[in-house]
């Protein structure tokens, strides 16, 4: 959901927006994924200018002993810093937009 209670169709595309936007980015080493089906959930901040006020990996301590899971994790999150600023539309400009980007690496194969 949005910041202050943001949702319907206007989160959603702007979510998706982001989404498409951070899977271009993403640089991942396949072959240490090794078949296996990961998904990263990352906490995204921003500004009401689209800049990245704050990202944090989710449930990141449940994996910490995964070294691939957190690899995988950071290479998702530097593909986040890497694709801000992200444009927002006027009605979230002024509180910016606080959301939850559930990531896929086999995503970035479509």
């Amino acid at each position: 959901a949005g910041h202050a209670g943001e949702t319907g169709d206007l989160a959603y595309s702007v979510r998706d927006a982001i989404r498409a936007r951070v899977l271009r980015k993403w640089n991942i080493d396949f072959s240490r994924l090794a078949g296996r089906h990961i998904i990263i959930t990352l906490r995204v901040a921003l500004t009401g200018h689209g800049d990245l006020a704050s990202i944090r990996i989710a449930r990141e301590h449940a994996h910490a002993k995964d070294l691939t899971w957190m690899d995988i994790a950071l290479s998702a999150r530097n593909a986040v810093i890497l694709s801000a600023p992200f444009k927002l539309p006027a009605r979230l400009r002024q509180k910016g937009y606080r959301f939850t980007l559930i990531l896929d690496p086999w995503q970035t194969l479509h």
